[in-house]
């Protein structure tokens, strides 16, 4: 008999995390049952299920043990299958034959001819490297002596690869048990409570947050990756020009198509001045429209690829560094995971959050693979004029430094084979850009998903904010900085609270979502 693939492990997954969560305050709640007398209707209700529950599984143990048996060489034998599939044939990253052996893909050094603060030394064809890439990102002073000592790759890869990186079957059997349960709770809980929130908003019942599209694009640009397409001053300094050439976008019908966008940001507002698509004005919601679909998919693809330089999940460095080896198949498993997003439409249209003219193809093929062939762009350190107006370029320009030395300190025994870079986009850079993306998207209602013109874009964006953007409930190993027992993650997350707490606490040591 062929075991169903897919959506079909989400039903048991559901009921193993439902198990988990049961268990998680059994002990609690048995306590009620024999030293505490009921207090409430509640607890007598709660305490009956749990006496109801214990009777017939004790006395019915045989029976429920053969199920439980049953159930586990189901998904174990699904998992073993979904490994052959996609993982059995693929190379570790020590192997030259995969897209990761090699250095991080250089940047793109290349501004399009719409900004109009170009540095002549990064003109349109330039072959110069910007001095400042992967060395001294977002900070122009530091020692010296940790460049000189900070690996370079000669080669580089050709291009940014998100979904490659070789699994064995024990890591990921184990990462699969960690993350898929409490997902499949989020996905589940999400999806209806924003369904639910939309067709009370529609009959009157809910109303939306307060929302200002120019507020809220212009936090969103200057306060996750977006920043990096930053051009310059403008109007006397006044206005910052932002360029992101050869971005993808899709029409209601499922098709995609390809444009340049330029925002022109009033610093001392805070707020989009003017915004273009292709030449086109764009207004305030439309502009929204196109910044929250960017952030969520055209730039944020390129942190899950980069991440995959920051991984090592060799035999060796199993044995060394267990926990580090889980943290780093985390993120080959969430990048896998990103890389099957089309496989799981039906789900998003049975809850009626996805139209059904959504090509499958269209978000991985048309838009996740336009984001990774355009690769990084070219950035340098002009970035740092915009710190005093971006609380995400501000606290990456005072944690990288510290984090640099920690990772020259400890690399050796934690990090074979880790470039920092990678390690540093995969980690804070990542996990600060999902905190944004979730808390300046205050309120779904503000994604405009029966717009005539955007609507396909803003339903994508409206998933994924929703469902893959704020931290996974029950997880059973702790990705945060903050409840890491080694000396590099403390140190670095001491010094980053220093700074700023809010931010230190968001920080993990993987892609985690």
């Amino acid at each position: 008999m062929k075991i169903p693939s897919g959506a079909s492990l989400v039903f048991p997954f559901a009921i193993s995390a439902v198990a988990l969560l049961f268990g998680h305050h059994y002990a609690a709640a048995s306590q009620d049952i024999y030293h505490v007398p009921a207090m409430s209707v509640t607890t007598s209700v709660k305490n009956w299920v749990l006496e109801v529950w214990l009777a017939i599984s004790m006395k019915h143990t045989q029976w429920c043990g053969v199920a439980l048996t049953v159930y586990l060489v189901y998904v174990l034998v699904h998992l073993y299958q979904d490994w052959l599939k996609y993982f059995a044939f693929r190379k570790p990253r020590s192997s030259p034959k995969c897209p990761s052996h090699d250095g991080i893909p250089d940047v793109i050094n290349m501004k399009p001819q719409e900004c109009t603060q170009l540095n002549t030394k990064h003109q349109r064809g330039s072959s110069d490297r910007p001095a400042l890439w992967r060395t001294s990102f977002f900070s122009a002073d530091f020692d010296g002596s940790i460049l000189e000592n900070l690996p370079v790759h000669e080669k580089k890869s050709k291009h940014l690869d998100v979904d490659h990186v070789y699994l064995n079957f024990g890591l990921f059997l184990v990462v699969n048990v960690i993350i898929y349960p409490p997902l499949v709770l989020q996905v589940i809980y999400k999806l209806t409570t924003l369904r639910a929130r939309y067709e009370l908003a529609k009959m009157g019942l809910v109303v939306p947050k307060a929302f200002i599209p120019e507020s809220v694009s212009a936090s969103l640009i200057l306060n996750t990756k977006l920043v990096l397409y930053y051009c310059g001053k403008v109007d006397e300094g006044a206005t910052a020009q932002f360029v992101f050439p050869n971005f993808a976008a899709l029409h209601n019908d499922g098709t995609a198509y390809h444009g340049t966008m330029e925002v022109h940001i009033d610093l001392n507002t805070k707020t989009v001045a003017k915004a273009w698509w292709n030449g086109e004005t764009l207004s305030p919601k439309d502009c929204f429209a196109f910044v929250s679909f960017s952030v969520a998919f055209n730039s944020h693809i390129k942190a899950h690829a980069v991440a995959n330089w920051a991984v090592n999940v060799e035999t060796k460095q199993l044995w060394k560094n267990p926990l580090e080896a889980i943290n780093d198949a985390t993120t080959v498993i969430w990048n896998h995971w990103a890389n099957r997003f089309n496989e799981i439409y039906s789900l998003f249209q049975a809850f009626g959050m996805l139209s059904t003219q959504a090509c499958p193809k269209s978000l991985s093929e048309d838009v996740f693979g336009c984001a990774l062939k355009n690769g990084i762009p070219q950035h340098d350190s002009s970035i740092a004029e915009l710190a005093k107006h971006s609380r995400y370029v501000d606290f990456l320009m005072k944690v990288r430094i510290p984090m640099l030395r920690g990772f020259m300190k400890y690399k050796a025994s934690m990090f074979p084979g880790v470039e920092f870079e990678a390690l540093f986009v995969g980690t804070v850079g990542h996990s600060i850009g999902h905190y944004f993306f979730e808390t300046i998207v205050a309120d779904s209602l503000w994604l405009d998903v029966d717009s005539k013109q955007y609507g396909l874009m803003a339903q994508f964006t409206k998933v994924a904010h929703g469902c893959f953007t704020p931290d996974l409930p029950f997880y059973l190993i702790s990705p945060k900085y903050k409840d890491q027992w080694h000396p590099f993650y403390r140190t670095i997350y001491q010094r980053a609270a220093a700074f700023d707490k809010e931010l230190a606490d968001t920080m993990e040591t993987c892609i985690a979502k």
